[in-house]
């Protein structure tokens, strides 16, 4: 048996690119209702993008956003960090 403790990111939140990669996942009502009224994002004012509470600066890339893709998030959290598993914790209601 080995004595090797593996270290778990319990708090990551990751951003999603915009509402057209979540339409997939989502059901017939929801989507309708994304596409119907425009919603573009699911940014709110309790946790808006560019708040320095939001991501570290040095995390942010070139559009003033946290990683959005699974390599960067790995690079961000998991690599910089030695973590071998991140628990994600999304910040939006849909």
């Amino acid at each position: 048996m080995s004595n090797t403790f593996q270290t778990i990111d319990c708090d990551v939140h990751p951003t999603v690119p915009d509402m057209k990669a979540l339409l997939p996942y989502l059901d017939d009502f929801w989507r309708e209702t994304i596409e119907e009224r425009g919603i573009n994002s699911l940014e709110t004012v309790t946790y808006p993008p560019n708040s320095p509470l939001t991501a570290r600066p040095e995390w942010r890339g070139k559009n003033g956003r946290a990683a959005m893709g699974a390599s960067e998030l790995t690079a961000q959290v998991c690599d910089r960090w030695q973590a071998g598993t991140a628990i994600l914790n999304c910040l939006s209601t849909a």
